[in-house]
C-alpha cells in the first residue's frame, strides 16, 4: 500500500476479510490510490474482498436490479497512461504507486459502451468539472485548487472523456477530500474526435445548472464544508508518486483556461502565434487509436455530479440519494448484483490483448469496423453462453486467499507478501472462457520473488507534484 510511513497503521478492513465483522448493507467500489492494490490485482476483473463488499476491478459495469453502475478504478498519471499494467509482485518501490494508475486499457474498454449508464464512479474528479458548481466555494475552502483549475491540472482528462461519452445520470468520485456538487446540461451537436484517446463524442456545451436547493437532492448542495483546512491525522491528497507534465486537449468540459470572459474558446490570431517561439506552440497530438462511432442510445442529457469528505468529525462524507434508471431492465426485488451483458461482451473481445507482469506495449489498435464486428460477435456469444443460462447473477463466492492478520507479528514484518490466484477470478475467466494471466504456478511465483521486480533497476522519472495532472 503506498502511504507515507508516519500513517501506516492497521485499519479494520482485515476484520470484514476474516469474516469477524461484515458490512450490513451491499458495498460496492472502485480503487483509489491507497488500497491494497496486490489484493485488488487478484481481482482485476472485479470480485468479492470481503463478504458483502465487491470490487468493480480496474474497470468493470454491473448491474444492481435495474441500475447500471461503471467504474474506472486508480487516478490519472500521464506517464503511466499508456503502459500495461506491468506491475506484479514482488513490487519495487515504483511498483507501489504505479500500480494503481489509471491505464488506457481499461479506458479504451469503457470507451466502447454503447448504451445508457446510470451512474459512474471514477476517484479522480473528470477535469473542468470544478467550473459547472460553486467553483468561488470550493476555491475558498480549498485555496490551492484554483490555480490549479486554471491552467486545467485539476482532475483527469480521461475520466472527463468517459463522462462526456457515457452521460450517466449521476457521477461520484471522491479523492479531492470535500463534499462538492455540480450540474451539468448536455446539449448534443456534432460529433469530434477528442483528446487523442480515439472517443468520438457528442460535443456538449456544457453549462451550470441552478441547483436544487439544500433538501437533501444530490447536487443541491454546492457548498463546500469539510472542517479544518488542516489535520494532522489526514493524509494528504496528493499521490505521493510525482506528476508527470504531459497535458490533453479539452473536449466537452472545458477548463477556465479555455473560456474566454464572453463565455467562447479564446482564439489568438495566426499571424501572432507565428510570430512565437517553438517552445510556445502547441503540440501536434499523435493520431492514436481509431475514433469509436457515436451511438444513439446514450442520450441522457443531464449528469448530477458529487464529491463527498473524508469519514472524520466534522465533514460531510455521507448523503442518500434516490436514484432511478434510465435503463429499461427488469427489476428484482430485492434488487440483485449481477453482470452486465454488454460488458461482458467487451471483455471477452479485449482480453486477449490484456498484458499483465510484462513490458510489452498495450494492445494493438484495431480499427473502428474491426472493434464493433468484435463487439457484435462476442455479444450474441454472451447472449447464447451466458444469458440464456440464466449465469448473469453476481453470486457471493467470497474465500480467503492470503493468511489472516496476526496482531502479534503486526504490520512491521520484513515479510514480503505473495501473489495469490484468486478462485473469483479463476470462475470469472472460465464462464467467459478467456485466457487468466493472473493464475501462475507456484514454481513461477518463486522464481518472481527470487529475481525481484521487473521495475527494481528501472530509473525513476523526475516530475512535478499535482493532483491529476499527467
Amino acid at each position: 500500500m503506498a502511504v507515507p510511513q508516519k500513517f501506516r497503521a492497521m485499519g479494520d478492513f482485515h476484520e470484514y476479510y476474516s469474516g469477524t465483522r461484515k458490512a450490513k448493507y451491499l458495498t460496492i467500489f472502485i480503487g483509489g490510490n491507497h488500497e491494497a492494490s496486490n489484493h485488488l490485482l487478484e481481482l482485476f476483473y472485479g470480485g468479492w474482498v470481503a463478504p458483502n463488499i465487491y470490487y468493480m476491478g480496474a474497470a468493470g459495469v454491473v448491474r444492481l436490479g435495474s441500475l447500471r453502475i461503471a467504474g474506472l478504478s486508480g487516478i490519472w498519471k500521464g506517464y503511466d497512461y499508456r503502459k500495461p499494467h506491468h506491475e506484479r509482485i514482488p513490487y519495487s518501490d515504483d511498483d507501489v504507486r504505479s500500480c494503481y494508475h489509471i491505464r488506457e486499457f481499461d479506458v479504451k474498454r469503457l470507451l466502447h459502451i454503447r448504451s445508457q449508464i446510470d451512474i459512474g464512479l471514477s476517484h479522480d474528479w473528470p477535469k473542468g468539472i470544478e467550473w459547472f458548481g460553486n467553483h468561488t466555494a470550493l476555491f475558498r475552502e480549498k485555496p490551492f485548487f484554483e490555480e490549479e483549475a486554471r491552467s486545467g491540472t485539476l482532475g483527469s482528462p480521461v475520466t472527463r472523456d468517459l463522462l462526456n461519452r457515457l452521460r450517466p445520470a449521476y457521477w461520484f468520485s471522491a479523492h479531492l477530500h470535500c463534499k462538492f456538487a455540480a450540474v451539468l446540461q448536455h446539449e448534443s451537436s456534432e460529433t469530434r474526435v477528442v483528446n487523442g484517446v480515439g472517443s468520438r463524442q457528442s460535443e456538449s456545451k456544457i453549462k451550470v445548472v441552478d441547483a436544487l436547493g439544500s433538501n437533501g437532492d444530490t447536487a443541491g448542495n454546492t457548498s463546500v464544508n469539510e472542517g479544518p483546512n488542516s489535520n494532522s491525522e489526514e493524509i494528504a491528497i496528493e499521490d505521493d508518486t510525482p506528476d508527470g507534465a504531459a497535458k490533453e486537449e479539452s473536449g466537452s468540459i472545458k477548463t477556465h483556461a479555455e473560456i474566454g470572459s464572453d463565455g467562447t474558446a479564446e482564439s489568438i490570431p495566426k499571424d501572432i502565434r507565428d510570430e512565437l517561439p517553438e517552445a510556445f506552440r502547441r503540440p501536434i497530438p499523435s493520431r492514436g487509436p481509431p475514433p469509436l462511432p457515436p451511438t444513439e442510445s446514450i442520450n441522457n442529457q443531464t449528469t448530477r455530479f458529487l464529491a463527498l469528505g473524508k469519514c472524520l468529525s466534522n465533514r460531510e462524507f455521507l448523503q442518500l440519494v434516490d436514484i432511478e434508471t434510465m435503463t429499461p431492465l427488469e427489476e428484482t426485488s430485492p434488487p440483485r448484483l449481477a453482470y452486465d451483458p454488454e460488458w461482458l461482451a467487451i471483455t471477452r473481445s479485449f482480453a486477449p490483448f490484456l498484458c499483465v507482469g510484462g513490458d510489452a506495449n498495450t494492445a494493438k489498435d484495431r480499427t473502428a469496423a474491426e472493434i464493433l464486428k468484435s463487439l457484435q460477435d462476442e455479444g450474441k456469444w454472451v447472449e447464447s453462453n451466458v444469458v440464456a443460462k440464466d449465469l448473469l447473477i453476481i453470486h457471493e463466492n467470497f474465500v480467503l486467499t492470503a493468511p489472516l492478520y496476526d496482531p502479534v507479528v503486526g504490520i512491521n514484518t520484513p515479510v514480503k507478501p505473495r501473489e495469490y490466484s484468486n478462485p473469483q477470478t479463476k470462475a470469472f475467466c472460465e464462464l467467459l472462457q478467456i485466457p487468466n494471466p493472473f493464475d501462475i504456478s507456484e514454481d513461477e511465483r518463486d522464481r518472481r520473488m527470487l529475481s525481484g521486480s521487473n521495475n527494481a533497476n528501472r530509473a525513476s522519472g523526475n516530475h512535478p507534484r499535482g493532483r491529476g495532472q499527467g
